[in-house]
C-alpha cells in the first residue's frame, strides 16, 4: 500500500487489522480521484466474492468516462463476515471523491449496498432514507431524484469484476498489484488513444451526433420563440428550448447532448451542434 502512494502521487490507502488479523483494506490511486472529477457524477457500485482459502469480498465503484468505457475509481477488500463493510467503504470513497454536486451511486437491488446505505449520510443524497419515505419496498430505476446520464445498470462494474476472476484467487497483496497493472495498462492505452483522435466529442458520442444530425435535417421545426421550437418527427415531437437545453422528449436532459429534435431547432437558427453537449463528451475529458 505505502508503494502504492509513493508511485502513484495523489492516491490513498488505508489498512485495517483486529488482533493482528487483516480486516479492511481500501485503494484509489491519484489518476483515478483526478479523473473522475471530469467523469459524469454517477458511480456503479459493486460487491464480488474473492477465491481464497480466506474468503472475504472485493468492493468497487466504477465511473464512465467521456467514450462510455468504464473509469474504475477506488476498490476495497473486506473480510465478508463483516457486515459493516460497506460502510467502511463508502466511508473512504467519500475522502476519495469528496463533495459531488448531484452525485448518483447506481447498484445492483440483490447487492448488500442497500442494505447499509442507510448508514452513509452526503449533503446531498439520502437514497435509502428517501425510499423508506415512499414506502416502497422494492424499487425501480424509475423512483429517482437525479440525473443518472442514462446510465441505468451497475453492469460496469460487474464487467470490471470479471475482469478480475482469475485474479481473485490470489493472495491480497497480489491481487491488488493485479488491479494496479491493470488499472495502468488501461489508462495509458486510453491516453494514447485520445491523444490520436481528432473529433470533438469521443468516438462513441460523435457518432450518434453525427447519425442524429442526418436524422434531424428531415424534421420540421416550427419556431415558437428565439430559442423554442416545435419539432414534428411524426411520432412523440418535441418542444425544445436551445437556452436551457431541454426537450419534453426527455433525452437531452437526460444525457446532455442534444437529441434529434434539439438538433432540428440549431440546424434552423445555425447553433453550433457541440456548444450544446455537455463536456463530460469532449475528447478533451
Amino acid at each position: 500500500m505505502f508503494m502504492l502512494q509513493q508511485k502513484n502521487p495523489g492516491t490513498l490507502t488505508d489498512f485495517v487489522t483486529e488482533e493482528d488479523r487483516f480486516k479492511y483494506c481500501f485503494f484509489s490511486l491519484g489518476v483515478s480521484r483526478r479523473g473522475f472529477r471530469t467523469c459524469r457524477p454517477v458511480l456503479c457500485v459493486d460487491d464480488t466474492f474473492l477465491k481464497t482459502k480466506h474468503d472475504g469480498k472485493m468492493l468497487c465503484a466504477v465511473a464512465l468516462d467521456a467514450n462510455n468505457h468504464m473509469y474504475p475509481v477506488a476498490f476495497g477488500i473486506v473480510d465478508s463476515e463483516n457486515h459493516d463493510f460497506w460502510k467502511y467503504f463508502m466511508s473512504k470513497l467519500k475522502e476519495v471523491i469528496g463533495e459531488v454536486k448531484d452525485l448518483a451511486f447506481v447498484s445492483d437491488r440483490k447487492s448488500e449496498f442497500h442494505a447499509h446505505f442507510e448508514k452513509i449520510k452526503s449533503k446531498d443524497l439520502v437514497i435509502a432514507q428517501y425510499l423508506e419515505g415512499m414506502s416502497f419496498d422494492k424499487w425501480s430505476r424509475a423512483y429517482f431524484l437525479r440525473n443518472r446520464y442514462n446510465i441505468m445498470t451497475s453492469n460496469y462494474a460487474e464487467s470490471f469484476n470479471i475482469k478480475t476472476r482469475v485474479a481473485r484467487s490470489f493472495p491480497i497483496t497480489t491481487f491488488v498489484e493485479f488491479i494496479r497493472f491493470t488499472l495502468q495498462s488501461r489508462f495509458c492505452d486510453k491516453r494514447e488513444t485520445s491523444e490520436k483522435t481528432t473529433t470533438t466529442l469521443a468516438p462513441t458520442y460523435e457518432k450518434d451526433l453525427v447519425d442524429m444530425v442526418e436524422k434531424a435535417r428531415f424534421l420540421i421545426p416550427y419556431a415558437i420563440g428565439r430559442h423554442k421550437f416545435h419539432v414534428l418527427d411524426g411520432k412523440l415531437n418535441g418542444e425544445v428550448d436551445l437556452l436551457n437545453k431541454t426537450c419534453t422528449c426527455g433525452m437531452f436532459q437526460l444525457i446532455a447532448i442534444p437529441c434529434v429534435h434539439a438538433l432540428s431547432g440549431s440546424l434552423k437558427r445555425g447553433v453550433n451542434f457541440y456548444s450544446l453537449c455537455s463536456n463530460y463528451y469532449k475528447i478533451e475529458t
